[in-house]
């Protein structure tokens, strides 16, 4: 048996049932194995032949663990803000798939959108709260950076015919790296959270998250991605007005090394694609006609998604976008929307929409507030909460501007950054009791709703 399959069993068997003692651990493993894909690589096959389910495994077994231990939880409110926003989206979810025609041919294999953002509402639950202290947190940021350091790596070294057209094809990483946009988006956050975990680590953990954004810069460059690269612009620009003064400087040095390096690791295909998003922006505003066959498509998809909402204004259900298109674009019948909010308004329409831009604004909103009022707090638990805020701010913007032109509805990790600033608003309440113990005042909090 590979050294690899042996260090990953005891991994899991470790992470797996320290899940009963500290539910934190089952959070983690669940994390991690969703960013490897464990049965997608080589050295899993020998454990093939025993059928773990290893999300589900990890997903019980933390379950376990919170009822164990549910009093030692911390946690004000059982549900604030964005938790009950998401439990409203999950809800609009199952009404529109029992009153829509069923999904005909498409998810054999796979789950329904329905039962997977099911799927992914328990775990991220779990998380909200389980991850409840700045400590807690960080020890997930750390799993990110190096987590997206092993898949970058193996997408560093992956051979000629794993790319198709030049672009990376489906190989690393766990399921929902699929496509090959949904990967970038997916990097473009892991080159975020590098950055701000570099900014605040010490000499020796520095290193590690310098090698993590090389890696993840690289990723995306292999994906060829133009709404990832819009992207990574999208959350320059929010971490900078997120972030505060004192630390602005930091951010922009910081930015354009990453930017820098960025350029030199891009190659010519990359940087052509790069200079045609004002061309096809263009093109999409005019209504005219664009050059690039994919972009075409496109926008005959977006077209026939807008009078799809039209005709089905309360949506045509969860998952349902392929089927129908093909009436209101012949053209491109099957084809996905490659646009979260042409996607929303299409299979979920105008309460989908509404609760989609209310879920963005207000994990925005909170993570802003936790910028704000951190400032009290003493080392380590500001730095981690306010980069942290910064950090995850800009993720959210991230995923707001790739999902022009990738398909990021179902994506579970979209999921989790967008009930992150939950973790974020109760670790920072949490925090501030903890200063009001220590030194006997009343310090300044603001519980966000």
């Amino acid at each position: 048996m590979p050294l690899r399959t042996i260090l990953f069993s005891s991994v899991f068997i470790c992470f797996a049932f320290g899940a009963f003692f500290t539910p934190l651990f089952g959070i983690l493993g669940y994390v991690a194995h969703y960013i490897i894909g464990a049965e997608k690589q080589w050295w899993h096959a020998p454990l093939n032949p025993l059928g773990i389910r290893y999300s589900l495994s990890f997903a019980v077994l933390t379950a376990v663990g919170i009822m164990l231990h549910r009093n030692k939880l911390k946690f004000k409110k059982l549900l604030v803000r964005q938790e009950v926003l998401a439990l409203i989206m999950l809800l609009l979810l199952w009404m529109l798939y029992f009153i829509n025609p069923e999904t005909v041919g498409r998810y054999v294999a796979t789950d329904h959108p329905t039962i997977k953002i099911t799927k992914a509402m328990i775990f991220c639950l779990m998380m909200t709260h389980v991850i409840t202290r700045p400590k807690d947190l960080d020890k997930l940021m750390w799993l990110f950076v190096v987590g997206s350091l092993l898949l970058g790596m193996q997408a560093y070294g992956l051979p000629r015919s794993a790319f198709m057209g030049g672009r990376l094809d489906a190989v690393v990483g766990g399921s929902d790296f699929l496509d090959a946009n949904a990967l970038a988006a997916f990097m473009v956050a892991a080159s975020v959270i590098a950055g701000t975990v570099f900014m605040r680590a010490s000499w020796r953990g520095k290193l590690p998250c310098a090698a993590t954004g090389a890696f993840s810069l690289n990723t995306i460059v292999l994906c060829r991605s133009r709404g990832a690269f819009l992207a990574l612009f999208g959350a320059g620009i929010a971490i900078v007005f997120m972030s505060p003064r004192h630390i602005r400087g930091k951010l922009i040095v910081g930015m354009v090394v990453g930017a820098l390096g960025m350029l030199y690791l891009s190659d010519p295909q990359f940087l052509e694609r790069v200079a045609k998003i004002s061309e096809h922006a263009a093109a999409i505003a005019e209504g005219g006609e664009s050059r690039d066959r994919s972009t075409m498509m496109r926008i005959e998809a977006w077209r026939g998604g807008i009078q799809m909402f039209r005709d089905h204004p309360l949506g045509v259900g969860p998952g349902n976008f392929n089927q129908y298109i093909g009436r209101y674009a012949p053209t491109v019948e099957g084809l996905s929307p490659h646009n979260i909010y042409i996607q929303t308004l299409a299979e979920l329409g105008f309460p989908g929409m509404l609760v989609l831009l209310g879920l963005l604004g207000n994990g925005l909103w909170t993570v802003r507030n936790v910028v704000r009022i951190s400032d009290r707090l003493s080392e380590p638990e500001r730095s981690i909460l306010q980069w942290s805020s910064c950090g995850l701010g800009a993720i959210i913007v991230s995923y707001a501007t790739s999902g022009l032109t990738a398909n990021i509805l179902y994506f579970e990790g979209f999921w989790w950054f967008l009930l992150l600033p939950v973790c974020l608003q109760r670790a920072s309440e949490n925090a501030h009791e903890a200063l009001l113990a220590t030194t006997h005042e009343t310090p300044a909090v603001e519980t966000v709703a």
